[in-house]
């Protein structure tokens, strides 16, 4: 599950919820690339099952990861395309 897409602040955000419950906070391109990569708040319905691709906090006590594709429908928002 997920919360919608934010466009606000330096990187684009959003927060998702893994099988076991657990909140993530999911940090994304700066707002400009990650419109350019189609993802904009309403494209993935809150809620909506997602895949994210990416690198984890180092600090394993935080739930964040910092995103290069995420998956939703079949399709790719590839934020990163030069790190995919």
């Amino acid at each position: 599950m997920k919360t919608d897409v934010s466009l606000s602040g330096p990187h684009a955000t959003m927060q998702i919820t893994d099988d076991k419950g657990q909140v993530w906070d999911v940090t994304l391109a700066p707002p400009p690339r990650t419109q350019t990569a189609g993802l904009m708040p309403g494209i993935i319905p809150v809620g909506g099952k997602v895949k994210i691709v990416g690198n984890r906090n180092s600090d394993l006590k935080k739930f964040e990861i910092k995103t290069v594709r995420v998956t939703y429908d079949g399709k790719n928002y590839d934020v990163y395309p030069d790190r995919t």
